[in-house]
């Protein structure tokens, strides 16, 4: 009998091995069964105002919608963390809408700079909160740092390569942080900073013409270093470009149903005027069509803003090997 290895009997071979460490694998792991898909119990926020919920009514640093008595409806118009929340059905307390319960807490604050995400983390566990596997956390944080850095070298109290480097510094301490979370058994889904110079802020009237080039190359520094720092094994971590998503919006602004990616939507936009001053009321807005601005403050985004960082954020959470 004849059995040297023609192409098809060797291809035939390859294959019976291969059927063959599939089945392996899969008595290893238990049977038939497939990998399940990573569900959490719970959704937990650190970082910024860009995260923030403020009880009791849940209002948002972004446009918050009021119904037809004037009340805040805190379930329309989500913030990107809300939005994932939501997709797995765990509203977060602050704005549980009709839902019986709401497992997920923001602890995010308004001005948080990345040390103050350290100082989320630790409150958290000194009130005796612990992460688990089934805790999924969002970490969204370095606008604050890369203003004040920004601020600074406007005032002229250092210069930009000082600044660069202390932004360095701040993105790598936010990666420790959330290396930290996944190392006590979270599963983490951290989003880069979006160009700060993409925001209205960066072309403010009376700026100085050199600002949207600080701020683009400080968001730039604050994320390389963030990326470096994260631990890089693909089960504990997942990664989603909110720069990449903010840049694409920008440049192609009717790919995403965008009239104006440049003007905030609300008449009083800065931060210290938000949450109360931006609203639905016609008094406070500029246009009636509040979902084709991709601003709705000097540093704050709309509703298409929030949605693309909530769907991508979606993405990860659902597609990364937790």
């Amino acid at each position: 009998m004849n059995f040297s290895l023609t192409p098809a009997r060797l291809l035939r071979g390859l294959a019976i091995t291969a059927a063959a460490g599939v089945l392996a694998l899969m008595a290893a792991c238990g049977g038939g069964t497939q990998l399940e898909p990573f569900v959490p119990v719970r959704v937990l926020s650190f970082g910024d105002e860009w995260s923030v919920l403020v009880p009791p009514e849940g209002r948002k640093y972004g446009l918050n919608n009021l119904t037809t008595t004037g009340a805040i409806d805190c379930t329309t118009y989500p913030i990107w963390n809300q939005y994932l929340a939501s997709n797995f059905g765990l509203p977060f307390d602050a704005c549980k809408g009709t839902s019986t319960s709401a497992p997920s807490r923001s602890l995010a604050t308004v001005g948080a700079k990345a040390a103050d995400v350290k100082t989320q983390v630790d409150n958290f566990l000194a009130a005796g909160g612990a992460f688990s596997g089934k805790d999924l956390v969002t970490v969204l944080a370095g606008l604050n740092d890369v203003l004040e850095l920004n601020a600074a070298v406007e005032a002229g109290s250092t210069n930009l390569s000082t600044a660069i480097a202390a932004v360095k510094d701040r993105g790598a301490v936010l990666g420790n942080q959330v290396n930290r979370m996944a190392t006590a058994g979270a599963k983490v889904v951290v989003l880069t900073l979006p160009d700060v110079s993409l925001t209205p802020f960066a072309q403010v009237s009376g700026a100085p013409s050199s600002r949207a080039t600080v701020l683009s190359q400080l968001s730039s520094s604050f994320n390389s270093s963030l990326r470096q720092a994260l631990i890089n094994d693909g089960h504990m971590i997942g990664l989603a470009f909110g720069d990449t998503e903010f840049l694409n919006m920008s440049r192609f602004p009717t790919s995403y149903s965008l009239t104006d990616v440049k003007t905030p939507l609300c008449k009083t936009s800065d931060t210290a005027s938000l949450p109360n001053e931006c609203t639905t009321d016609p008094a406070k807005t500029i246009a009636t069509t509040p979902s084709a601005y991709l601003w709705a403050g000097l540093t704050a985004p709309g509703i298409m803003g929030h949605q693309r960082l909530g769907e991508i954020a979606v993405t990860r959470a659902r597609n990364n090997p937790f």
